[in-house]
């Protein structure tokens, strides 16, 4: 399904799959839903009992920007999709992509207890890009014999986003990346991005407790956001998963596309079938005297 639900005037565009347990896709910068659809449908449209809810964020995709001067806009936005769509008592996931992220932390602080699981993908946690702990950017596997063929254009789009450059990379972005950055409201995002990017609630993001099952999936050469700076949150979300994979970067999902669909399904299978733990408080690991 493909609609619009309007919020305090503003008109947002989704695409929604499936029927069940609600599953909120939060994209990031530059791109629209299509990015989060082309990584995480594969994975959900074998299974049953999700409803799959993927949003374009304001200036991306179909959804204008116009009226909305911060991303604290943008959270409040989202805030009033999830009550227009599901409501305030119905228990849901969220999954991110990059800055989507930082939205998701953003909603964890406003509605939590509603939220069964989390799955963060390259998680921009920082907004400022000075203080964010970033590695040089690099090209870690190319197929030559394939880039010589591409357009210079077309390389140089793949290279800025990607570390790995073949036809496989090439394919899934142009599929899933490109039009969303074809069709960005350039001027609209890039003055966000310099007079609103940074939320009012980042400071208090380490603040944040979330006990639900959650997975954290980052990349050692991912230059756009790093690894270092999610893996400050290890202790804030105590039933994650912390995966950080070399030879990949920001376009993880597709330069390691398997390891990143186990880990999708692992989540998943964390969220639906572990139990809450019964920890033992008493348990000593070496006693003195056995």
């Amino acid at each position: 399904m493909d609609g619009f639900v309007t919020v305090n005037g503003h008109k947002v565009h989704y695409v929604e799959y499936g029927s069940g347990k609600p599953v909120f896709n939060i994209h990031g910068y530059e791109v629209d839903h299509r990015m989060m659809t082309g990584a995480l449908e594969p994975i959900f449209e074998r299974r049953e009992g999700y409803r799959r809810i993927y949003v374009d964020l304001p200036g991306f995709g179909q959804t204008p920007g116009v009226g909305l001067s911060s991303t604290d806009d943008w959270l409040s936005l989202l805030d009033g999709v999830i009550d227009a769509l599901i409501g305030r008592e119905e228990k849901f996931l969220l999954t991110g992509q990059s800055y989507g992220c930082y939205l998701m932390l953003g909603l964890i602080a406003l509605r939590g207890a509603q939220i069964d699981g989390t799955l963060f993908l390259v998680p921009c946690t920082i907004a400022k890009r000075a203080p964010r702990q970033l590695p040089v950017k690099a090209v870690v596997e190319e197929d030559h014999e394939f880039s010589k063929e591409m357009a210079p254009e077309d390389y140089k789009l793949l290279t800025r986003w990607s570390c790995v450059v073949n036809k496989t990379t090439w394919r899934i972005f142009a599929r899933d990346m490109k039009p969303g950055i074809d069709i960005q409201d350039v001027d609209y995002v890039c003055w966000i991005e310099k007079n609103g990017y940074e939320s009012a609630g980042e400071k208090d993001f380490l603040t944040i407790q979330h006990s639900a099952p959650s997975c954290w999936i980052t990349a050692r050469q991912d230059h756009y956001v790093g690894f270092k700076d999610a893996f400050r949150f290890m202790d804030n979300f105590d039933r994650a998963t912390y995966v950080c994979m070399d030879a990949a970067g920001h376009n993880v999902h597709f330069e390691k596309e398997e390891i990143f669909r186990l880990l999708v399904e692992d989540w998943l299978y964390r969220v639906g079938h572990v139990q809450p733990f019964v920890y033992d408080r008493d348990f000593v690991v070496y006693p003195t005297n056995p």
